[in-house]
């Protein structure tokens, strides 16, 4: 990887090999990554060492978001929770085509469905999920 951003030693590569990675997230502990080919979310420390499986299995991820506690992600037409550590990942959203993007804030999950096609009618929409509801999926 090369770069010209500001002096040496402030860029640092930290996940390669990867094929299609389409989005990364961080917290306090770990960065996060989605890879579209295989469905994969990936967790690393900051320096990108001891890089680990969190889920496999939900092919199609293009948006990964998370809160304190659990990782939001996309998957074709579905929209998937599970904790940090992928442990009781499930479907919490189906049948949404085109998802465009995920947003949380403290109580509610955002969703924005982009338009089909920008000659048709408009046909995008922003839903707003209380993160209440889905815990009691």
């Amino acid at each position: 990887m090369s770069g010209d951003i500001g002096s040496p030693g402030e860029m640092a590569t930290l996940a390669v090999g990867r094929q299609f990675p389409t989005d990364v997230i961080a917290d306090e502990s770990h960065i996060y990554w989605l890879e579209f080919s295989d469905g994969a979310i990936y967790r690393a420390e900051h320096d990108g060492s001891e890089p680990t499986l969190v889920f496999s299995g939900s092919y199609g991820g293009a948006v990964l978001v998370a809160d304190d506690d659990s990782l939001y992600w996309t998957a074709g037409d579905s929209v998937w929770v599970s904790d940090k550590r992928g442990d009781d990942p499930r479907t919490i959203i189906t049948g949404v085509e085109r998802i465009h993007s995920l947003l949380l804030s403290d109580t509610d999950l955002y969703i924005s469905r982009a338009q089909a096609d920008y000659s048709a009618p408009a046909d995008g929409w922003i839903l707003k999920v209380p993160k209440s509801s889905i815990a009691e999926l």
